[in-house]
């Protein structure tokens, strides 16, 4: 039997008779799916490692908004949009949401944390426009 490479991810048999492949994702964490038959979770293992390998983001079922911006972040290519950005979020955004799971996050969130700034509307649009490229990856 021949065995995966590095990185390829793994198809198991649960005993609850669905099967699971996992893989470890490009922040170096383990990320399972579940399918009913090998073939759907080999396809849901092959669109994930295709997803990794186009460098898409991956976000757990459990982080934050905080730790999800830092990566995003990360990604930035120009030094001074990554400080103005990287400022932005450390100073506004996560007092207000950092500790909301990724994936509980609401428009009501946002709308509250537009309301409690004292920004000026024009800063508050850019900030609005930074969140929404950042979520707008976190959906793809």
């Amino acid at each position: 039997m021949k065995r995966r490479g590095k990185g390829e991810g793994s198809i198991s048999k649960r005993a609850s008779g669905y099967f699971q492949a996992s893989y470890t994702g490009s922040d170096g964490r383990r990320y399972y799916l579940q399918g009913r038959t090998r073939t759907e979770a080999r396809e849901k293992l092959h669109a994930a490692l295709r997803d990794k390998a186009l460098g898409v983001f991956v976000a757990g079922n459990s982080q934050t908004i905080s730790t999800f911006l830092a990566t995003w972040l990360r990604g930035s290519e120009a030094p001074r949009t990554y400080e103005r950005y990287a400022g932005q979020i450390r100073l506004h955004v996560v007092p207000y949401l950092g500790d909301v799971p990724i994936r509980k996050l609401t428009p009501q969130h946002l709308s509250e944390l537009y309301a409690q700034l004292t920004l000026s509307p024009a800063s508050i649009a850019h900030l609005h426009r930074v969140l929404r490229s950042a979520l707008a990856e976190a959906l793809r």
